[in-house]
């Protein structure tokens, strides 16, 4: 530990936790038993580097991650250090950024705060220290159960969790007995443009039916690979989501891929819920969104011909809703939290029939 870092953490005051090792519980992320690399990612290394550059660097971004635990401390400090940030023009630095926190009771999850960096964007290694400390205002005395949610658009290496000397600190509260639901597809799909990473669809979707997810969105570069399909293949899952329209470089890209997708995760996961959407653009393009609609729609078809019970189609146009859809997104593509909310009641109310 260098003496900075010691510095920051005040050990006389907090016990400290590494939050890759237990009590904590890490969701949402790939951690192999060969890993020397500290970054947190979400893909094996060899995947990234196999796909395209932009995975190769984006799957150090850990959208969809997720740190739970339990605590009865009043008082929470955590500790991270920032790898790398990936600013862009159109979405909040929070998230991008930031990490939010969230009160888990039963059913119940409650936003807590946001943690966000200074915007210096001048400095690759960060290290940053949030100090939460009203608790007892906002949570009941006793054990309690929290969920960090992680960054978005940046690379994260380190965080420690600390609490007050005495304090006591356990595993957070279970996902149902499923495994999880993996999405696949763009930036959207990774979380832009939410404000926070509480916001993104999958995050509402997983609140509200307590399932677990992968988030497998890499802005600008899901474009049904083939060494992506073999990796998505292998993975343990209780659903598939299908959300890459947007990143097909064209309508004939994504007749070659799209059905290729589709019969690799159903060769080797023959009964779970398979989701297709299209895209939610909702100005413009029409005539482009509606020959990529139609590809799509002839794959849905096509399984349904090969008897596919669990299969279904989500057309991108109804995602936002028919009132003010327009105000839904930063820049006519990007979901702002309106749409990603919408988002996750239309994506949701499809996944809900499987896990009532």
């Amino acid at each position: 530990m260098t003496e900075l870092k010691r510095h920051i953490l005040d050990e006389a005051i907090f016990d400290w936790y590494d939050v890759k090792n237990a009590p904590f519980e890490l969701y949402g992320l790939y951690r192999g038993e060969e890993d020397t690399d500290p970054r947190f990612r979400r893909t094996p290394q060899a995947i990234g580097d196999g796909t395209n550059e932009y995975t190769k660097f984006l799957c150090y971004h850990p959208a969809g991650g997720r740190i739970r635990f339990a605590t009865d401390a009043k008082k929470i400090a955590i500790y991270v250090h920032y790898c790398f940030f990936d600013r862009s023009n159109h979405m909040c630095f929070n998230g991008e950024c930031g990490l939010d926190l969230y009160h888990d009771d039963g059913d119940r999850h409650t936003y807590i705060c946001t943690m966000t960096p200074n915007l210096d964007t001048s400095i690759e290694q960060k290290m940053e220290y949030y100090h939460i400390d009203w608790l007892d205002t906002r949570v009941p005395d006793g054990m309690n159960c929290y969920t960090l949610n992680m960054p978005l658009y940046c690379g994260v290496d380190d965080i420690m969790i600390g609490v007050p000397k005495g304090c006591s600190v356990t595993g957070g509260a279970k996902y149902r007995d499923e495994k999880p639901i993996v999405y696949y597809g763009s930036s959207i799909t990774q979380g832009g443009c939410a404000s926070r990473p509480g916001m993104s669809y999958q995050s509402h979707i997983c609140r509200r039916l307590n399932v677990d997810y992968i988030n497998l969105g890499f802005s600008g570069a899901c474009r049904g690979e083939k060494i992506m399909v073999d990796y998505l293949a292998s993975l343990e899952m209780s659903a598939f989501v299908s959300d890459y329209d947007h990143n097909a470089p064209n309508a004939d890209h994504l007749r070659k891929t799209h059905f290729a997708l589709y019969e690799a995760i159903r060769a080797a996961h023959p009964d779970i819920p398979y989701i297709m959407i299209t895209r939610p653009d909702v100005l413009g393009r029409k005539e482009e969104c509606e020959e990529r609609k139609a590809v799509i729609y002839e794959s849905y078809q096509k399984a349904l011909a090969n008897g596919d019970k669990h299969v279904r189609f989500i057309d991108g146009a109804t995602l936002f809703g028919d009132m003010d859809a327009h105000e839904c997104t930063v820049d006519t593509c990007h979901p702002n939290d309106l749409g990603f909310y919408r988002m996750a009641g239309v994506i949701g109310d499809v996944l809900a029939e499987f896990f009532a």
